[in-house]
């Protein structure tokens, strides 16, 4: 281990892990996060746009994204509070549209104790801004595949 390395705080540590997935964890656990991404866009898919599936698997798929809100939500805080400036980190893009994916899906367990929340509903769609996060790794890829032809 080299000296530099092991100088790294936690927090260090833990933002590098996030922000730039190195080695098998780091690898497993953004392809976690692609898988989550993916199955959170076909589930909002399916409640939106297949009435008849969702009212049968309900309460399977309000399980499903109760757990990919509360992985989401927790990478969020993680990336968060180990970002060196917290202020560039709330205005990156990437971020912004991090807590775009997550915040409505509170504002549905707060709305109903003070509104009515069909009128609501509509607002999960922003969810589906979580799929950019995909397009973003297929421009890393691309840059990959470039970078091969240069060398």
């Amino acid at each position: 281990m080299s000296k530099s390395r092991s100088k790294k705080s936690f927090k260090t540590k833990v933002h590098d892990f996030l922000e730039n997935p190195k080695g098998f964890w780091g690898h497993t656990v953004e392809g976690f996060i692609i898988i989550l991404i993916i199955l959170s866009v076909i589930l909002t898919w399916i409640q939106f746009f297949n009435q008849p599936l969702f009212t049968h698997y309900q309460t399977k798929i309000s399980a499903a994204n109760n757990f990919i809100l509360l992985v989401f939500t927790v990478e969020y805080i993680f990336k968060f509070w180990t970002a060196p400036n917290k202020l560039k980190f709330a205005f990156k893009p990437m971020s912004i549209i991090d807590f775009l994916a997550i915040a409505p899906n509170y504002l549905e367990f707060i709305l109903p104790v003070v509104a009515n929340t069909k009128a609501f509903r509509a607002i999960r769609l922003l969810r589906l801004l979580r799929m950019s996060r995909i397009l973003r790794l297929l421009r890393f890829i691309r840059i990959l595949m470039l970078w091969r032809y240069i060398k």
